[in-house]
């Protein structure tokens, strides 16, 4: 399997509809802006909200609710990116309008799989937790040797959660199978291609934390005349600072999330073609510029 040319063309696709941005934003979400305050800033903006109670309720009651309509909007997004790349893959027309109908009526399956994948890893690092916490308990000695034994366990547990779930998705939008049966599905095909699996897993592993620490360095540079205004007034670095740093997650997020999806997809369908050789899959949509005349372009990005 050619690891190299499902991210490259993963990348390409990407960067060239840019209006898969939006999806790949909703899929990620955004990081914290961190704005330095002075102490005196701090100190008023502690004393404000102690009195005024209300603001404190109100505040928590829009964050739920704002984090309920993400998550919505995030399982949307989810199952259009991978309609998206499944258009991609069979040369299909592509436009944001059609995948993002593909994604609203896939949403109650993406839903339960999304709820059940989140017990799952829930559980499964409580009882992590709770291992890690009675041998310290009986030991301080054998609650750090736990720990490395348990920090592979945690980290074999998320390759195994990651992967499974990423082939159940792509099963339920592409396929329209049962939930149930997608995860038993994704799960099998783990296991008979482990190695690959593995691969694959920490090559999108390795993608997000490096475009983390790049999306950090340059919210650090950008911080750095905010935190000076912060200084002097907390209000006005939030009113200029926050937008700033929403838009830098949103080029940065937006692109990196839709091209990882993309390549997940498509290390999907070479994954199918590994396992099941005889079945007949699309080949994949030649970008612009390389050399397949006799095949059809996609019609112009969006």
């Amino acid at each position: 399997m050619n690891y190299g040319e499902i991210v490259s063309l993963a990348f390409n696709r990407a960067w060239r509809y840019k209006s898969l941005w939006l999806l790949g934003f909703l899929t990620v979400g955004i990081s914290t802006f961190n704005i330095g305050q002075g102490n005196d800033s701090i100190a008023s903006f502690e004393e404000f909200l102690l009195r005024n109670p209300f603001i404190i309720l109100s505040v928590v009651a829009f964050v739920l609710i704002l984090g309920l309509v993400y998550f919505i909007l995030r399982i949307i997004a989810e199952g259009a990116l991978i309609d998206a790349a499944g258009r991609f893959r069979r040369n299909e027309p592509y436009r944001l309008g059609l995948v993002w109908q593909t994604g609203m009526a896939c949403f109650w399956p993406m839903l339960g799989a999304a709820i059940l994948f989140i017990i799952m890893i829930l559980a499964f690092v409580l009882v992590l937790i709770l291992i890690g916490v009675m041998t310290f308990l009986i030991a301080q000695v054998l609650g750090y040797l736990s720990l490395l034994i348990l920090a592979p366990i945690f980290l074999a547990g998320l390759f195994v959660w990651v992967m499974t779930y990423m082939l159940a998705q792509r099963m339920i939008v592409l396929e329209h199978r049962p939930v149930m049966d997608s995860i038993g599905d994704s799960f099998a095909w783990l296991t008979q291609a482990l190695g690959i699996n593995v691969i694959m897993f920490f090559i999108s592993l390795g993608i997000m934390i490096g475009f983390a620490i790049i999306s950090a360095l340059i919210l650090a540079v950008v911080a750095l005349p905010f935190i000076t205004i912060g200084l002097f007034n907390l209000w006005l670095a939030l009113l200029i600072g926050v937008p700033t740093a929403i838009l830098i997650m949103y080029l940065v997020n937006g692109y990196v999330g839709a091209a990882v999806s993309l390549m997940m997809t498509e290390f999907y369908f070479r994954l199918e073609r590994h396992l099941h050789p005889a079945v007949e899959i699309a080949a994949p949509t030649p970008e612009p510029g390389s050399t397949a005349p006799d095949e059809p372009l996609l019609p112009p990005a969006i």
